[in-house]
């Protein structure tokens, strides 16, 4: 559209045109194009990810040229260590204090930031929400008591790849919405003591301290509407219906368990009666049994059950359960390709659904095919007990998915070439792909198929080599093959190997944004290691036993 045919557009209609374009390319799309413009851009609520995808030099770049003058249209922003690694501190030492910089922002993002980042982080005030993810190596020594400091915090998410323990929280009256990774069920009752405005609460995995007791709730909690659990096996059904009890104001309610009793349907009704005001229900939950059981079928197709329409399937090969309320509400779904259902879900059950995790199992004779049409991320994994039909998994993951909305592809299971080509020639967007070095050797037939390479050549932003050291004597092939990468991780065997690999990708690769390099063929640290002739305009991070380039 020209630009004169825009300027005839009322502001409305170009705010609402605008909602639909990033910050970055909304600025450098109508950026001094005229002054009613530049009006409209500073109207925006604009969220910055300076987190991923961008080249050392975009970064500073968009910092001194674009963060400033729109400073107070910016109301998030997204920082991370991991592709953009030393970010948070090269931003953090450009805009200091952030809370005058930036006077209307609310929401930042921290992902894996060090030592020395966190003690800039905890002084920042005036943040609504905030979410930290800790890096393995630093998540002992960053205490995230000192968070809750800040008086208009309303939203907390710690991605804290452990048990969060209670006496690193502190209390907060303000806080609303909290996220976390992992805590016990026994520290309940004190998390509701120290933030008692709490609507939300997510535990991704919730566990039992068996050193202690359960939550010795004295009264009720009224405020918490939204209570979202992924229990661990060692959680039972009854510590859960104690936990019940006390939310009589719960008005959704997803619970992810491990256990036959969770499949009790008359146990659940008589929590669930209690809850006057639940409204949104999701199950997700696995038990191990050794038959087919129509009984279990029936006592969840009673009038009560009706209200959620409960879906119930039947995996042979594990003899798991897998119950769940339709249709589907979560993003994620773990599924065999085969499966019994046991209740038939609706052709619609699936639709949220965007990251497909798939395990590989034998057809069985009477299943109906389930379809995912907006998956973007797909995974498939092998069942080890049983073989795989390559030529059937083929057809069926064209009739399940829609295989042209595809972008991110991880590939666990060996693939023929020729299925593989074929799938590669159904997938136009994908960008990202991640398998083992054994399997990138049987999909390419030793990188000899010339025609799988030069659509991995073609396609590819991003590789990841989860598994086994790339060999020395391949590099050469491998960086021809992947030569147009943006992001790629790899892993090698020695400091040796990482001399000659690192050096010579960052040089060929013109396109490269990030590398990082695992060492795991030996024990080598990369403590000593020194740097010779690298380009100017790379940050790089040396772990013991890894390291991350910037470029």
């Amino acid at each position: 559209m020209s630009i004169s045919k825009l300027e005839d557009l009322a502001n409305e209609i170009l705010l609402d045109i605008f909602d639909y374009i990033r910050p970055f390319e909304l600025i450098h799309t109508f950026h001094m194009l005229n002054n009613r413009f530049e009006i409209l851009i500073t109207q925006q609520k604009m969220s910055i990810n300076l987190s991923t995808n961008l080249s050392f030099n975009d970064f500073n770049k968009y910092c001194s040229n674009i963060l400033i003058p729109y400073s107070s249209s910016i109301h998030a922003i997204y920082l991370s260590n991991v592709e953009t690694c030393g970010g948070i501190k090269l931003f953090l030492m450009k805009f200091s204090p952030i809370e005058i910089t930036f006077p209307n922002l609310h929401t930042m993002s921290f992902i894996e930031p060090n030592i020395n980042d966190y003690k800039q982080i905890i002084k920042i005030q005036h943040l609504t929400s905030i979410h930290i993810k800790c890096n393995k190596m630093f998540e002992q020594q960053i205490h995230p008591a000192f968070l809750f400091d800040d008086s208009h915090l309303e939203t907390c998410i710690l991605s804290y790849d452990d048990v969060l323990f209670v006496n690193k929280l502190r209390p907060n009256s303000s806080l609303t919405r909290l996220i976390l990774d992992g805590f016990y069920i026994n520290d309940l009752h004190t998390l509701f003591h120290f933030f008692p405005s709490l609507d939300h609460l997510t535990v991704h995995r919730l566990a039992v301290n068996f050193q202690g007791f359960l939550p010795p709730f004295n009264i009720p909690f009224q405020t918490l509407r939204t209570l979202k659990l992924n229990c661990l096996y060692t959680v039972r059904f009854e510590y859960i219906t104690y936990l019940l009890s006390f939310l009589p104001q719960l008005y959704r309610f997803t619970l992810i368990a491990i256990g036959i009793d969770f499949i009790n349907s008359e146990q659940w009704i008589e929590i669930l009666t209690l809850l006057k005001h639940l409204r949104f229900l999701v199950f997700d939950i696995k038990a191990v049994a050794d038959i087919f059981d129509d009984e279990l079928v029936s006592s969840f197709q009673t009038p009560f059950w009706n209200q959620w329409s409960i879906s119930i399937d039947y995996s042979q090969d594990n003899k798991k359960y897998h119950l769940f309320t339709v249709p589907y509400r979560r993003c994620s779904f773990i599924s065999t390709i085969h499966c019994l259902p046991i209740i038939e879900a609706p052709y619609n059950t699936f639709n949220s659904v965007t990251d497909l995790y798939l395990k590989t199992n034998m057809p069985m004779e009477n299943y109906a095919q389930r379809t995912y049409p907006n998956v973007c991320a797909l995974q498939i994994y092998e069942n080890a007990i049983v073989t795989v039909n390559y030529s059937t998994l083929f057809t069926q993951l064209f009739t399940m998915l829609n295989l042209h909305k595809l972008v991110h592809f991880e590939l666990f299971i060996p693939l023929p070439t020729d299925t593989f080509l074929a799938l590669l020639k159904l997938t136009p967007c994908l960008r990202y792909f991640k398998t083992d070095y054994a399997i990138l050797m049987t999909i390419t037939d030793c990188f000899q198929n010339n025609d799988v390479c030069c659509e991995l050549h073609d396609k590819l932003d991003k590789f990841v080599l989860r598994r086994e050291p790339l060999p020395i004597i391949q590099s050469d092939r491998f960086l021809e093959i992947f030569s147009d990468l943006k992001h790629l991780r790899i892993n090698l065997n020695t400091i040796h190997d990482l001399r000659q690999v690192a050096s010579k990708f960052i040089k060929y690769m013109t396109k490269l944004v990030t590398l990082h390099i695992y060492l795991v063929g030996s024990n080598e640290s990369t403590d000593t290691l020194e740097w010779e002739g690298i380009i100017n305009n790379i940050s790089y991070e040396i772990a013991k036993r890894h390291i991350k380039i910037w470029k």
